[in-house]
Parts: C-alpha cells; structure tokens; sequence
C-alpha cells in the first residue's frame, strides 16, 4: 500500500484483509495524522518514501520492500467484502507456480457527473489487475493511473479473471476534489510530454478534463484515445463510454462540438 492522511480509512481496509496475507507493506509519503501509528497497530511494516510527484515510484518501492512470493496491493479507502474476502482466500491457498496475474473489479458508488453538476446514483466497475508475482521484472508504470499489465506481459505472464471484488468509497470524493483532479491533470500532462499520444494517458485526461467541467476540451482527448486503443483494450469501453457522457452533456448545453 502507499498512503498520505488515512487515519479515517486504514481500520476498515486492514480488517477487511486481516489473517489472509504474510505481510502488508505500507509506503507512506507524508501524512500528518495518525495513519502510521494505525498501520503499526495491524502489523503493518511502515516505511517513509518522499513524494516525487510519481505514483508508480512510490508504489515500486512498496515492492521493492515485499518478501513474499506474491504481491497485493490495496488503496487506504478500499476493502474486501465477506464474500470476496472468502473468495481471496480460496484463490491464494491455490496459487500456481506461475507468472500470472489476477484481475479483480473495484467497485465505487458514483454519483457525480462533473464537478459541480450532480447525475444519477449508480456504480462504475474497473478491472484492475490486483494480485501478481513478486518479480523485479514486473513494476509499476505512469506517473498517475498507473499500470502493472504492461509489465506482467512483457516479462511472459498471462492474466486472468477472478470473481473478487474490491469495495472503493473514495471515487466520490476525487470527482469532488477539485485540488486532487488538477494535481493529477499536471501529472497526466507530464505524463504526456514523456510518452506523447499514448491513449491511454489521453483517456485519463479527457475524464480528468471533464471531471473539472471542461467537457468541450475533454472531447479530443477521447477521439485521439479511441483512434489508437486496440480493440481489445479494457479502457477501450469506458474511453467510449466517456466520450458519449461528454456530447450528451455538450448537447444538453447547446454547445457544438464534432
């Protein structure tokens, strides 16, 4: 795990996953509260990491600190259910010896279409590679809404789908925190000036801009992803998805757009 200031959410996240693994492993970079003394509490190995305006740094070196054969990671405001939580540990005591990774469904409760505009209730659903092996071949990449499959292929792993799901009570927050949606727009562009037109950082931009309510310049970003995303792409659906929410947001505005 990499944390900052969750003192509010590090009970519930650490219960949720008490008993089902060796170690847990938490990077913090800079909180101010109570949330390393909480994570020593759980057993938790708690280690400093100055932020460098990097997810994937911090997060490689939660890593690069594991012993176990087997990485999971988790975020401070998530957790497994008791369902998923029995599934988790079905799925760990029958772990091939393998290069594999596991893709499991973080699931947020939504309700907000943009900053300031409120939608219908409802859920998104990503899927996310969750469990993978501990391999120093295999590390995370992007500064921001960084990835690990990119990784696990090129070092010959497959992966796999799992039937777990991971409790998220953050996504309503983000969207309504405007100074953490602006932070990761500036790494998203920096991002994009190291690795220019990669799709998938223009689709995170493109939602990041709308986010912020400037849907007409979320608009190109979408289009450019979609021109590049294979079609087997997992982003590739919620890309479309987003770029269809920004013309019926443009249309209901009035506002050309192509």
């Amino acid at each position: 795990m990499i944390v900052k200031d969750e003192e509010a959410n590090l009970p519930r996240c650490l219960s949720s996953v008490g008993g089902l693994l060796d170690e847990i492993i938490v990077v913090d970079t800079g909180s101010t509260d109570g949330t390393k003394g909480i994570a020593t509490q759980f057993g938790a190995r708690v280690f400093d990491f100055a932020w460098v305006d990097d997810f994937s740094a911090a997060r490689n070196e939660s890593l690069r600190l594991a012993t176990g054969s087997w990485i999971f990671w988790l975020d401070a405001d998530e957790w497994l259910d008791d369902d998923s939580r029995q599934r988790m540990r079905a799925l760990l005591l029958s772990l091939p010896d393998e290069n594999t990774g596991y893709v499991m469904m973080q699931r947020s409760p939504t309700q907000s279409l943009y900053l300031g505009a409120p939608g219908e209730r409802g859920a998104q659903v990503v899927e996310q590679v969750r469990l993978f092996r501990n391999d120093p071949m295999i590390r995370w990449e992007g500064r921001v809404f960084e990835q690990i499959r990119p990784a696990i292929r090129r070092s010959g792993g497959t992966v796999r789908a799992t039937d777990i799901f991971i409790q998220h009570s953050g996504y309503e927050e983000y969207v309504g925190n405007r100074q953490k949606v602006e932070r990761n727009l500036r790494l998203a562009r920096l991002q994009d000036a190291e690795h220019p037109d990669d799709p998938y950082t223009l689709a995170h931009i493109g939602d990041l801009l709308f986010a912020l309510g400037r849907v007409v310049e979320s608009v190109p970003y979408f289009q450019r992803s979609l021109e590049t995303l294979p079609p087997s792409a997992a982003i590739r659906a919620c890309a479309a998805a987003s770029l269809a929410k920004a013309r019926l947001v443009l249309g209901k505005q009035g506002k050309a757009h192509s």
